[in-house]
C-alpha cells in the first residue's frame, strides 16, 4: 500500500531559529478514486507507481495502512541527516513520541548552509475515523489537512538549533557515546568537520537556553572540534564505527564517596548521578570545602564537576579543562547557562573540583572513515587531546568515486565500501593501505553502486545502484561475487537503503522514483496472488510515496518501526502497519 503527501494542503512552517516549525500530522488521502463519485459507490483498486492516472482519477492515502505519519520542511533542502540516540528509553511505543535528528542543508549560496539540530515532539498516531463517519469524505479531507481537531498541546512541534556550515553538507553522521554527541559533516568544499552538538541539544530542550543560544550565535559562531582537509576533492562517503575499542577505566583505583549524595534532574541526554563515579581522594582540596564529586556524563562535556565554597558560590569545571570555570550565585543553580554549558539542578554544593587536565580526553572518540569523489578512503583514529589521527595514506583499491562506506557492526577494523566503479570492497584497516582490501565484488551492479548497509544481526550487506536494483550479499559467500537475492522494483536509481536495527530480515530502500519500499526476506506467498499483485515481489511489504527525489532514510533505533526519510520537499516520519 502507499501514501502520498500533498504539499499544497500542508501547513508546514519553515524551520528557522526565529520560528520553529510545526510538524504536519494530517496528509492528503491516497487511493485510486474517480472524482465526483460518492464514496460508497467507489471501486477501490491497488495502486503501484508505474500505473498512470486517468483524467478522472486522483490518489488518496489510506489511513488504515499507517500507525503514524508526519511531514516537516526545513526551508533549504536537507538531503542528509542522521538519528541521534537519546536516554528516553529503548523500544518506546507509547504515543506521543519524541525524537532527535541532525541534518545538513544544501542551500543555493555556500554561506547560507547550516547544520540543523532538531527535536521533534508530540509525534502522535493517526486518529482513524469510525466507519459511521466514513461517508463524510469531504469533512474528513478538511480535518486531515488543517489538523484543527487537535488540542494545542497535542500539535506536533519541531525545535531547531542551527550551526553555520561552510558549503553544502554532502553527508552528515552522528555518534553518541558517554553523553558526548558528535557529528561529522562532509562539505562540498572538500573538508570533513567534527562537531560537538551538546549545546544545541541542550538548547532544543529548553526555551531559556534556546534564547541564550540565539543571542550568542549572533556574536560568535560555533567552531568544529576537528577539521580534516587532506582529501583532494569533495566526497559523500562517511561513517562512524559502532564498535568501541577496549580501554582502561578513566577512574583511578581509589574511590571516594561524597558525604552528601548529590541529586540531579536528568534530561534526555543525562543519567542520574551515580555514586560509583567519584574522584581520587588525594585530589586538591581547600579548607573551606568538603568533598569533591563527579557528575555523570554531561551533554556539553564528557564530565562536569560542580563545586561551591563557604560563600555560596558555585563553580563548574569540565574534564580536560578544569581551570576553565564559571561562577554563579547559589540562587541561580537551577538550569542556568554558563561558558561550560547548561547547569542542571544540583542542591548540594559543598564540593570542590580538583584539576583534571587529561580526564576522559579519549572516552567519546570513535573511529571514522571518509571517502571522496576521487577514489580515496581515509581512516580516522582517536588520539590524545580530543583529536583524531588521520592516516594520510588512503586505502588503495577503488578506481572511481567512493559513494558510501559502512563499518562492520561487530569488527572494529573491518570496513565495507562501494563505488562508481561498480564494485563493493571489504577492508581490514589493520593492514597496510595497499593490502587492506581483502574481498571484492568487481561488478556488483550494472552501473554505479550508490549505497550499502551492513546488517547488524546477520552477515548480510544490502546494496543499491543506479540500475534501480537492490542486491543482498552474504559475506560467507562474498568471494563468489554473486548476490544471494536481487530485487528489481525501483524504476530509477536507488539512493538509500538500510536494514532494520533489530529485525534481521527487514530492510527499507528509497530512490529517485519517489518511493520508499519496505521489504522482508522471510515473506513467502501462501496462496495465489491477486491478478494486479502478481508482478510484485513477494518480499515487498509496503510502498510509501509523496516525497520528491528521496535521498536518505533511517530507521529510528529506539522507536520500533519508525522511519525518517528526507527528499527535496522535506521530511517524512512514519510507521506502517507492516513493520
Amino acid at each position: 500500500m502507499d501514501s502520498e503527501m500533498d504539499a499544497s494542503c500542508s501547513k508546514d512552517v519553515e524551520m528557522t531559529e526565529e520560528n520553529c516549525g510545526k510538524v504536519v500530522h494530517r496528509i492528503k488521502k491516497k487511493k485510486l478514486i474517480p472524482k465526483d463519485i460518492h464514496k460508497k459507490d467507489v471501486k477501490y483498486e491497488v495502486y503501484t507507481p508505474e500505473l498512470p492516472l486517468g483524467p478522472e482519477e486522483e490518489l488518496r492515502f489510506d489511513k488504515s495502512a499507517y500507525i503514524m505519519l508526519h511531514s516537516a520542511q526545513t526551508g533549504n533542502p536537507c538531503l542528509s541527516f542522521d538519528i541521534i540516540r537519546d536516554n528516553l528509553g529503548e523500544r518506546r511505543e507509547e504515543f506521543p513520541l519524541t525524537a532527535y535528528v541532525v541534518g545538513g542543508t544544501q542551500a543555493a549560496k555556500a554561506r547560507s548552509n547550516s547544520v540543523l539540530v532538531v527535536k521533534m515532539v508530540n509525534l502522535t498516531k493517526i486518529k482513524k475515523k469510525h466507519s459511521d463517519d466514513s461517508e463524510n469524505d469531504d469533512s474528513d479531507d478538511s480535518e486531515d489537512s488543517d489538523g484543527s481537531d487537535l488540542a494545542e498541546e497535542e500539535i506536533p512541534q519541531m525545535h531547531c538549533a542551527l550551526i553555520k556550515h561552510a558549503g553544502c553538507v554532502n553527508r552528515i553522521r552522528a555518534s553518541v557515546h558517554q553523553g558526548a554527541p558528535l557529528v561529522a559533516t562532509w562539505s562540498e568544499l572538500g573538508r570533513v568537520n567534527v562537531w560537538n552538538i551538546s549545546l544545541q541539544l541542550a538548547a532544543v530542550d529548553s526555551p531559556l537556553l534556546m534564547n541564550r543560544y540565539k543571542e550568542e550565535q549572533h556574536s560568535t559562531s560555533t567552531t568544529p572540534l576537528f577539521t580534516f582537509s587532506g582529501h583532494q576533492v569533495e566526497g559523500f562517503a562517511l561513517d562512524w564505527s559502532s564498535v568501541m575499542p577496549v580501554s582502561p577505566s578513566i577512574f583511578p583505583p581509589h574511590f571516594h564517596r561524597p558525604r552528601h549524595p548529590p541529586s540531579l534532574m536528568p534530561g534526555p541526554f543525562h543519567s542520574p548521578c551515580s555514586l560509583s563515579r567519584p574522584i581520587h581522594p588525594t585530589a586538591t582540596r581547600h579548607s573551606c570545602c568538603r568533598d569533591s564529586f563527579l557528575l555523570p556524563p554531561h551533554p556539553s562535556h564528557l564530565v562536569v564537576l560542580l563545586t561551591s565554597d563557604r560563600h555560596g558560590m558555585v563553580n563548574t569545571r569540565r574534564s580536560g579543562n578544569a581551570h576553565q570555570q564559571k561562577t554563579l550565585r547559589r540562587t541561580s543553580w537551577t538550569k542556568q547557562y554558563s561558558t561550560c554549558g547548561p547547569i542542571f539542578y544540583y542542591p548540594d554544593g559543598n564540593t570542590r573540583a580538583p584539576r583534571t587536565p587529561s580526564l576522559c580526553s579519549n572516552i567519546s572518540k570513535r573511529v571514522l572513515a571518509t571517502g571522496d569523489c576521487k577514489r580515496d578512503i581515509h581512516v580516522w583514529n582517536p588520539s590524545e587531546g580530543g583529536t583524531w589521527l588521520v592516516d594520510q595514506r588512503p586505502l588503495i583499491g577503488h578506481v572511481a568515486s567512493v559513494e558510501d562506506v559502512q563499518w562492520s557492526p561487530n569488527e572494529r577494523n573491518v570496513l565495507a565500501s562501494c563505488s562508481v566503479d561498480k564494485s563493493i570492497r571489504i577492508w581490514d584497516t589493520r593492514s597496510a593501505p595497499n593490502q587492506a582490501c581483502k574481498l571484492t565484488a568487481s561488478n556488483a551492479h550494472d552501473s554505479d553502486v550508490n549505497v550499502i548497509s551492513w546488517n547488524r544481526n546477520e552477515p548480510f550487506i544490502a546494496s543499491g545502484g543506479d540500475d534501480g536494483v537492490v542486491h543482498i550479499w552474504d559475506l560467507r559467500q562474498f568471494q563468489s561475487e554473486s548476490p544471494v537475492a536481487t530485487f528489481k522494483h525501483h524504476i530509477e536509481p536507488v539512493t538509500t537503503v538500510e536494514w532494520h536495527p533489530t529485525e534481521a530480515t527487514v530492510f527499507a530502500s528509497g530512490g529517485a522514483d519517489n518511493q520508499v519500499a519496505l521489504w522482508d526476506l522471510s515473506v513467502e506467498r501462501d496462496m495465489e496472488p491477486e491478478q494486479d499483485l502478481k508482478d510484485l515481489p513477494q518480499e515487498l511489504l509496503f510502498i510509501h510515496q509523496g516525497q520528491t527525489d528521496i535521498k536518505e532514510l533511517h530507521w529510528h533505533p529506539q522507536l520500533p518501526g519508525v522511519i525518517f526519510s528526507t527528499a527535496q520537499n522535506g521530511f517524512n516520519v512514519f510507521r506502517t502497519i507492516s513493520v
